[in-house]
């Protein structure tokens, strides 16, 4: 396809799309600026705006799969693309929403929470934020669960706002999780 006909399909791109696009990139720019200037609110904003970004692009394929329809020409390309990025989108909703209710989260959180340095360093923690999935390992069999894991989360204290990696651990013979290493 000509540097022409890429063109033409420029303005068929739909204002969904475009806001979409927009508002994740300027989510993202936020979401630097503020930890680079210290400011302590919305840092959530990375992570919505990644979300935000790969539904613009998926609105983007969309658009040029209808503009490629209607000029009759193969979009097979953006066919393939489209499903890729929902079925990536689909994976990432779905571990995100299992790490939000996993033990090792609610663990990493208390304690995150409720320990003493963390609290007096940032003040006491309103909140915690999963910044992205991490990595958690677990295997269970007739003697128990074990697994380990690393949560990168957000704390959110009164003071200000700082990001942990949380490595938790559970032996077989324990009824839970335990953080085992915190590193800033």
């Amino acid at each position: 396809m000509s540097i022409k006909q890429q063109n033409e399909l420029l303005p068929q791109i739909s204002t969904t799309t475009k806001s979409l696009l927009i508002a994740g990139g300027t989510l993202l720019v936020y979401d630097y600026i503020c930890r680079a200037a210290k400011i302590y609110f919305f840092w959530e904003s990375g992570v919505i705006g990644w979300y935000l970004l790969l539904l613009g692009a998926i609105g983007l394929l969309l658009n040029r799969i209808d503009a490629k329809s209607s000029l009759k020409q193969p979009a097979v390309v953006e066919k393939v693309a489209a499903f890729g990025l929902v079925f990536v989108l689909a994976i990432k909703l779905i571990v995100f929403g299992a790490f939000i209710f996993s033990d090792s989260f609610e663990t990493a959180s208390t304690y995150l929470k409720n320990n003493e340095r963390i609290r007096n360093e940032i003040g006491p923690v309103s909140g915690v934020i999963l910044l992205s999935e991490g990595e958690v390992n677990t295997t269970s069999n007739s003697e128990g669960e074990q697994g380990e894991g690393v949560l990168n989360l957000v704390a959110k204290g009164s003071k200000e706002y700082k990001q942990f990696e949380i490595h938790v651990v559970k032996k077989r013979e324990m009824s839970a999780w335990q953080v085992i290493e915190t590193k800033e």
